[in-house]
């Protein structure tokens, strides 16, 4: 076989793996398939680099064929930087076949059979990790745009909330921990988290420095009362500050899935950002100061 025609087979081979795996990936599938697609793809992105490089005379053949094995990371990251939303797929798209190519290039230089059957079992612990953690991680990133942890730390934008005909702004907030949680009556998941939302408040109500809100943002489809006959129905006892309607919520607080739990320090920053049910960090951290 001629040096162009392995070249070839060293660049079309790896897109040959990767677009159907890809076409699985944007069909969906579920944390089971998020799973599999990560495992085959380091597995057999690993496989691809030892043995295309195991046919590689010199050190310059074998650096091209490691280029050309990765020509989907390559791509894939170019369209990130034009299109970063599809950042939020990269675990099936780049992160496992850049794993995959690094296991490869590892497994090649061990002599000793222990030391392969290390890096074979990798791709099997990895798997484990996703089961027990990864997973959930990146499914927060996912919804919030942070990890797990929810922490973050930015300038909180100018609110204003109403209750009845009180207005609650950044400066009512200052010199406190606030809990803010906000929803609306069309989300999916509220009851889920309102009982979440019911349990963090009960557990963080003796600590005088702690305050808990509800926020609705009312959307086109409410009727008058609604949203206090759901907290009813949840038995939601929380305090609830009406915001801006849902539609306009964006032009305050960005982008951001109903239901989101931030966290304002005493200083008016927002410190968290996340899910309800991740917030006690955060809280232990800011009350221990």
């Amino acid at each position: 076989m001629t040096t162009f025609k392995k070249y070839l087979m060293a660049f079309i081979v790896p897109w040959i793996v990767y677009i159907p795996l890809l076409i699985i990936v944007f069909m969906g599938g579920g944390h089971k398939t998020f799973l599999i697609n990560i495992i085959l793809n380091i597995i057999l992105f690993g496989l691809m680099t030892f043995w295309f490089r195991r046919k590689a005379i010199t050190p310059k053949e074998r650096l091209i064929k490691t280029i050309l094995i990765s020509t989907p990371i390559i791509l894939f990251l170019l369209i990130c930087f034009i299109k970063p939303s599809q950042f939020i797929t990269a675990p099936n798209t780049m992160i496992a076949q850049f794993i995959g190519i690094i296991l490869g290039l590892v497994y090649e230089t061990l002599n000793k059979v222990v030391y392969k059957l290390i890096i074979l079992l990798i791709p099997i612990l990895i798997g484990f990790w996703i089961i027990l953690y990864g997973a959930d991680i990146w499914q927060h990133f996912i919804i919030y745009h942070t990890f797990r942890s929810g922490v973050t730390r930015k300038e909180a934008p100018q609110m204003i909330f109403k209750k009845d005909t009180v207005r609650y702004t950044n400066d009512t907030f200052r010199n406190k921990i606030i809990v803010l949680f906000f929803w609306n009556t069309t989300c999916p998941y509220v009851s889920k988290y309102f009982p979440k939302l019911n349990e963090k408040q009960t557990k963080w109500s003796e600590n005088d420095e702690v305050e808990f809100y509800a926020v609705n943002f009312p959307v086109k489809s409410d009727t008058i009362g609604f949203a206090e006959i759901m907290l009813k129905q949840f038995n939601v006892k929380i305090t609830n500050l009406t915001g801006p309607p849902a539609e306009d919520s964006y032009k305050t607080f960005g982008e951001f899935t109903f239901p989101l739990a931030i966290i304002l320090d005493p200083d008016g920053e927002i410190v968290f950002w996340g899910s309800i049910d991740r917030i006690d960090n955060s809280l232990q951290r800011l009350t221990k100061k």
